[in-house]
């Protein structure tokens, strides 16, 4: 499997946004940061979560592809007024902890989003969607793919594989 997340990593790497998911990827997030001078994007290809961080137009500057079975994912509980999601890939010592939120009772209201980037516990940067711009949040697809490899998730201990 690392094999194949290599084989993602390099196959895409010089890939430009306007790609979206590179072909048959399901696009789950897309926003524009640092007023439109990048974009955020988080894809699913099979069983592979893409994140995909750099300019809309040239290379990537940050590709992760990660099987959906070693992304940490938080789904939201169903109650409350905010619809909110957030999912982790590591590289390394590294997290890049993707969110994205919603106000159910004002629909007019903008979704948000962004990415923070976490290392030691401690926040390194804190990228949020340029308002206004978060054209995708769906991240439900990565639940169904962590089941579908056959992990379970536990809401009261909110923890995958967890007894519950």
């Amino acid at each position: 499997m690392r094999l194949l997340c290599l084989s993602l990593c390099l196959a895409f790497l010089a890939a430009p946004a306007a790609a979206g998911c590179f072909g048959a990827g399901q696009g789950l997030m897309r926003c524009t940061v640092k007023e439109g001078a990048r974009q955020l994007d988080l894809c699913l290809q099979g069983g592979v979560l893409i994140y995909r961080y750099g300019p809309p137009e040239g290379p990537a500057e940050m590709l992760l592809a990660r099987p959906v079975t070693e992304v940490e994912m938080l789904p939201w509980p169903g109650i409350g007024r905010y619809f909110w999601e957030v999912l982790t890939l590591y590289n390394g010592p590294v997290a890049y902890e993707l969110y994205v939120s919603a106000d159910r009772l004002d629909l007019e209201a903008p979704a948000e989003g962004g990415v923070t980037v976490i290392e030691d516990g401690e926040a390194l940067a804190q990228l949020t969607c340029d308002p206004g711009t978060l054209t995708e949040m769906d991240l439900y697809p990565v639940f169904e793919a962590k089941e579908a490899a056959g992990q379970r998730y536990c809401p009261e201990s909110q923890a995958w594989d967890g007894a519950c």
